[in-house]
């Protein structure tokens, strides 16, 4: 077999039925291979970075690594921020970049070009990788393809890079007889005295929180957290990139921290004694004080895989450095004694707070957004994707939607890339075809991936895409007002939104406009539908 049927061989053993990318000159080796295998489909995006953010849903939403390919040149390069997407939210990604033939590569970093769309991906890319190489000998593929399939997932997830030229995708190898004995270490079990001693720490607790973020996703993490709150309970609050990880409708459940947090999961955390971080990284936009009053009169105990950012803000916190699943695992199998009631009044405090008035001006938007976007997905969102874009419709959506059981929340988190939430419903859509996929962007945001509309209308995806119209970069316009004298350059002066009507019917999607009558579109059809909300 050749090096391609290779690389698609070991995909099919890996369990990926779904590879997303765009042709081009030097992958078509790839994309021949892959379209031969019956078990796997190709999705053609309409540009590469959409194929990227694609496959970056698609890892989180499958709990498997996503794949993304493309060409030299300017395709790759244009895979370039779904890369750092998967590298700064954890999200692991194989991506195969076809390059030109190795006889006419560059031969020294003296010249810039040697051939027509050469580019140096592997060194673009270095900085937001766990792992990138560049294929010089068909013989060195099968190991190099284990190791990079081995870093992606090991410790703190992430995306790796193999850049394999033209003439090595056509190459013959042979199949080793064995394949690599790579194998994850995890790190070393917490010694039973600490566990004790955290245990300890939350019955002398009189305010103790727990804090999850990023780190519990998954379905086994998900269901570690259920019970850890059944034999401890405690008011428990997320990160936004945990908004999904405990269900919303849960009776510990407090909310989403933060900046742009809704004043009684702040207050929470704020005047906890006692805080259990888990899979979080405490960043700057989750605090609301400064750094050094940030959980000033609460002991710490921080889990995170990522040694790293362990007392990168606590410096006095008690460190665990082992996945939220491990620890979970671990603390609940050996420590058989219960809390009970033992912080019911905590716990009905914090309740109370939850369901006092919240002031209009705590809402990004107004309460009457809350209103339109509940009524349009129902006051729980279950068994669903929801992908959401980038500025203040994706703050807006996080304080008022509330995710159900069996569902996700997903967004470009710590990159902040608009244009994700269309592709991304796209790589949620072939994920969970079974589920309900949602794509949320503001009218900036939609357009920076607009193309991939064709995508949705090509292969008939069931997708509801919603667009919060403001008539300009909300986000942006607001720091103008705030910094420089409200002058609102590229914000709303010289910025004009689309007419999302003509838009829908060019792609030839059902279009519905929310206006101030409370009939709304049936969502249950199944054909996609783009929905506009003007704020």
């Amino acid at each position: 077999m050749n090096i391609a049927e290779y690389i698609v061989k070991i995909l099919k053993l890996e369990g990926i039925d779904t590879v997303f990318g765009y042709q081009g000159g030097n992958v078509t080796y790839l994309i021949d291979a892959i379209s031969r295998e019956e078990s796997i489909e190709y999705v053609q995006s309409y540009q590469e970075q959409g194929a990227a953010f694609a496959a970056n849903a698609y890892a989180q939403v499958s709990q498997n690594f996503g794949v993304a390919l493309s060409s030299s040149g300017p395709g790759a390069i244009n895979l370039i921020n779904g890369i750092a997407n998967a590298y700064y939210d954890s999200i692991p990604c194989l991506f195969l970049t076809g390059n030109i033939n190795t006889a006419t590569m560059r031969e020294s970093d003296r010249f810039r070009q040697n051939g027509f769309q050469e580019a140096d991906i592997a060194g673009m890319v270095k900085g937001i990788t766990k792992f990138v190489k560049t294929i010089h000998r068909p013989e060195e593929l099968p190991r190099i393809l284990e190791q990079a399939l081995y870093l992606m997932r090991e410790g703190r997830p992430g995306p790796v890079l193999l850049d394999i030229p033209h003439n090595i995708q056509r190459a013959e190898v042979k199949e080793p007889a064995v394949r690599g004995t790579y194998v994850a270490e995890e790190p070393e079990i917490t010694e039973d005295e600490t566990l004790e001693s955290i245990y300890t720490k939350i019955t002398k607790a009189s305010r103790p929180v727990l804090l999850v973020g990023n780190g519990g996703h998954g379905e086994m993490e998900k269901k570690l957290l259920r019970t850890f709150l059944e034999r401890f309970p405690m008011p428990a609050v997320v990160s936004l990139c945990g908004k999904d990880v405990i269900p919303n409708d849960h009776s510990c459940y407090r909310g989403m921290i933060g900046s742009y947090g809704l004043p009684c999961p702040n207050r929470v955390l704020n005047e906890s004694d006692f805080v259990l971080a888990l899979g979080t990284r405490m960043d700057e936009r989750q605090r609301t004080v400064g750094i050094d009053d940030f959980l000033k009169e609460a002991e710490v105990v921080h889990v995170d895989i990522d040694k790293n950012e362990l007392r990168h803000v606590k410096k006095d916190e008690i460190c665990l450095h082992m996945s939220v699943k491990q620890f979970l695992t671990v603390f609940l199998k050996r420590i058989k004694e219960n809390t009970g009631d033992l912080h019911h009044n905590w716990i009905r405090k914090t309740k109370d707070w939850m369901e006092e008035p919240i002031a209009e001006e705590a809402w990004i938007y107004d309460s009457a957004f809350k209103e339109q976007l509940t009524d349009i997905l129902g006051d729980i969102i279950s068994d669903s994707v929801v992908c959401v874009d980038v500025g203040n419709h994706q703050m807006a959506a996080a304080q008022v939607l509330n995710i159900g059981e069996s569902s996700r929340y997903l967004n470009s988190a710590g990159l902040g890339s608009m244009g994700y939430a269309l592709p991304a419903a796209v790589g949620a859509y072939y994920a969970a075809p079974d589920k309900k996929i949602v794509a949320i962007a503001g009218d900036g945001g939609f357009m920076m991936n607009l193309q991939e509309l064709q995508l949705i209308k090509r292969e008939k995806l069931s997708i509801t895409i919603i667009v919060v119209n403001s008539q300009g970069l909300g986000m942006i316009e607001n720091y103008q007002k705030l910094a420089m004298g409200g002058r609102l350059y590229g914000s709303r002066w010289g910025y004009e939104a689309a007419d999302f009507g003509k838009i829908a019917d060019a792609f030839g999607l059902n279009y519905w406009k929310v206006r101030d009558s409370k009939q709304y579109p049936s969502l249950k059809n199944g054909d996609p539908m783009l929905i506009e909300i003007e704020v």
